[in-house]
């Protein structure tokens, strides 16, 4: 077996059981409307991620050869970034509104995953490694 595979298998074991906004998501229509009206949305996050990866491998991967140095300054953002959304998230106000709406739609989730702060800094981990 090649090590590359195993590390990449390992990143990406990390990367998709730790918590971010496609997780939550998910959690939450599988507890409020059940796994059958869950499956657009997963269905999106896979498809909408493996789109956003294949991009930024084609066209990122050049970038990155001309321009190391910003791979760094991208890593560093990126976590910034990540932590400044772990603090407002810790200090968020609790709303007490209860509001149940349909479950998150496949082209919602689908066009999220160019938006998600997590999938772009994991994408581009992923790439630049």
């Amino acid at each position: 077996m090649h090590p590359e595979l195993l590390s990449l298998f390992l990143f990406m074991l990390g990367t998709g059981c730790s918590p971010g906004p496609n997780n939550i998501v998910a959690s939450y229509s599988g507890f409020n409307f059940g796994i059958t009206k869950t499956i657009p949305h997963m269905l999106g996050v896979i498809l909408g991620f493996t789109l956003m990866i294949s991009i930024l491998n084609s066209g990122l991967i050049n970038i990155f050869k001309i321009y190391p140095t910003l791979q760094e300054i991208l890593k560093f953002s990126g976590s910034i970034f990540l932590f400044y959304l772990a603090y407002k998230i810790a200090f968020s106000k609790n709303t007490e509104k209860e509001q149940k709406q349909n479950p998150v739609k496949f082209i919602e989730t689908f066009f999220f995953q160019f938006l998600n702060p997590k999938g772009v800094i994991v994408g581009i981990i992923c790439v630049s490694t």
